[in-house]
């Protein structure tokens, strides 16, 4: 499916959370495997024993999303994932 998307924006409760073109975003965040959560994660779930971590593409290279978790990741609790959102620009 994100093949066939090129902009993406989330809206909570009337809020626009995100809104960035999806290639902006991928050469920002980029999801990272790991036995453990880092501590650079703007957002991290567990499954089947391994987690699943947001963290920033610091090296700028396109990396392949996954809208569920962008989208987890922005409706989440936890602020971080949307305070980088916001210093990246990718919030209006």
């Amino acid at each position: 499916m994100e093949g066939l998307i090129d902009h993406v924006k989330i809206i909570d409760k009337g809020k626009i959370l995100l809104e960035a073109d999806l290639e902006y975003l991928a050469e920002r965040v980029k999801i990272v495997f790991s036995d453990e959560p880092l501590p650079e994660a703007l957002y991290a779930v567990s499954t089947f024993g391994k987690w699943i971590c947001l963290v920033p593409n610091k090296d700028g290279v396109p990396s392949q999303l996954d809208l569920e978790m962008i989208f987890t990741a922005a409706i989440a609790k936890d602020q971080k994932f949307k305070k980088y959102l916001e210093n990246i620009g990718a919030v209006v």
